[in-house]
């Protein structure tokens, strides 16, 4: 049986390729998706070749003359000749660009981008003809198609959300760019006026404002129309996915008070990856391979890939450097996991005055199971660190208004340097930096955070039908 996997985002290979690993553990052959307007598309293609899963992207297959099944033959390229390709034309550019140019019409190329997507994801459907369907979020432009498409065949279909994000991210996303219209021209009057009538839920207040998910009413009047329209657009397990598959009662709670409804959502427990970049029995074994000393402390820094907010600091560079200045210690090793998007090619600007600095691209679950600190700022990946019940500072580098983690006591929230500094000496000074948390983990049940760590391929022998 076949299992689709849907990528949009490099992030979303990251986090499926786990998911992929486990259900080949109960018989399912995967197959990745590569969705064409993917970023970092030769980059991805590369990972998933070496990788060696199967792959399609709509115009070609990986590898194409090999059987995905011991009975069937895998689906040759030659199928996929229909692709985008009709989509990029030089007529279509001309019209999209003469339309693009029309204030009033700019919703035009989104339009024909909604329908191009309704088709295409159609014809994968129909031509892979998997068992199973699986997104790293269920919302967009492509997976809703998807699922809808699925649906139709009887095929079902789970989201495995890959990230943490809800209306707060979104919202200061649009604000922070002035994506949002200001609603005082007549023509976005006309369209708030439509969305907030006959598509209430991609309504948001958040501050007494109001927002819409879309600045033009057509759009998810069209998503509907090609079977594309989710419910709760805020939220990457908003959509119309069968099930939600999450790691544990933690993220289920953020989810359903995202909106998500409680009883889709099913716990299976933390994701083992068996082709992580490195493995490792100790932490021995793992300071050899990112070339760290074990014998000092261990301070993770998981940075954000984007340069956000100006009025913070002038450029990336400026607030990286600044962050891993305040880290410097003598007993410590600062080890930063650099995000998908990030290279160490990136960061040529590092000084090399800087001492006990070590970068790593790979799976960021390894390293926090052996570090003594870790430091974010806002991301998704605290919730590796509350699984393996590690002192966390989350450090509002860019003072977004997130606040997702602020009720939990092991967090450390600051926003200044002082702050900072205050909590992080604290920690790093403690003999065992492991149990000063003791007393704020203590308040959740043992599982509450990381779920059953070895239980995912049992539950999904338990949820998912076998071969």
């Amino acid at each position: 049986m076949r299992a689709l996997l849907i990528v949009s985002t490099l992030a979303h290979y990251n986090y499926l390729t786990k998911v992929a690993d486990a259900l080949a553990c109960i018989g399912y052959v995967p197959v990745f998706y590569l969705e064409v307007d993917v970023s970092d598309k030769n980059t991805l293609v590369n990972r998933v070749s070496l990788d060696g899963y199967f792959f399609t992207d709509g115009t070609k297959s990986y590898p194409p003359e090999v059987n995905i099944s011991s009975s069937k033959e895998f689906v040759k390229p030659s199928i996929y000749q229909f692709s985008n390709a009709q989509f990029k034309t030089p007529s279509y550019q001309k019209v999209r660009k003469y339309f693009a140019r029309l204030k009033a019409l700019v919703f035009f190329p989104q339009l024909l981008y909604i329908s191009q997507k309704a088709y295409v994801t159609k014809k994968i459907i129909n031509s892979i003809k998997p068992s199973l369907l699986i997104t790293a979020e269920d919302i967009g432009y492509g997976s809703p198609y998807l699922v809808s498409a699925a649906k139709k065949l009887n095929i079902p279909s789970i989201v495995c959300p890959f990230s943490m994000a809800n209306s707060e991210e979104y919202i200061f996303s649009k604000t922070l760019y002035n994506i949002y219209p200001s609603n005082r021209s007549i023509a976005s009057k006309i369209n708030f006026f439509l969305i907030t009538t006959f598509f209430p839920t991609w309504v948001k207040e958040c501050n007494g404002r109001k927002y819409t998910k879309s600045d033009y009413f057509l759009i998810p009047l069209v998503c509907y129309f090609f079977g594309g329209y989710v419910l709760n657009p805020w939220t990457i397990t908003g959509g119309k996915s069968d099930v939600v598959f999450v790691e544990s009662d933690f993220i289920k709670d953020y989810y359903v008070k995202a909106g998500t409804c409680s009883e889709k959502i099913k716990i299976v427990g933390a994701y083992r990856d068996r082709k992580a970049n490195f493995r490792a029995d100790d932490k021995f074994s793992l300071a050899k391979k990112i070339g760290a000393d074990a014998a000092l402390k261990w301070v993770v820094f998981s940075p954000s890939p984007d340069h956000i907010n100006n009025d913070v600091y002038p450029d990336y560079a400026t607030m990286f450097t600044n962050v891993i200045g305040l880290m410097q210690h003598a007993n410590v090793v600062v080890i930063v996991s650099l995000h998908p998007r990030l290279k160490k090619e990136d960061f040529n600007f590092i000084s090399e005055s800087y001492q006990q600095l070590v970068l790593v691209e790979g799976q960021v679950e390894m390293l926090i199971e052996f570090c003594d600190l870790f430091i974010a700022s806002g991301s998704a990946s605290i919730r590796y660190a509350l699984a393996f019940r590690k002192p966390i500072i989350n450090y509002n580098l860019y003072k977004l208004p997130y606040s997702e983690y602020d009720s939990l006591p092991m967090v450390k929230k600051c926003e200044d340097e002082e702050l900072f500094m205050k909590h992080y000496k604290e920690i790093i000074t403690c003999s065992d930096s492991g149990s000063a948390n003791d007393n704020d983990y203590g308040k959740y049940p043992a599982n509450y955070f990381g779920g059953n760590s070895s239980s995912f391929v049992d539950e999904l022998m338990n949820l998912l039908p076998q071969t």
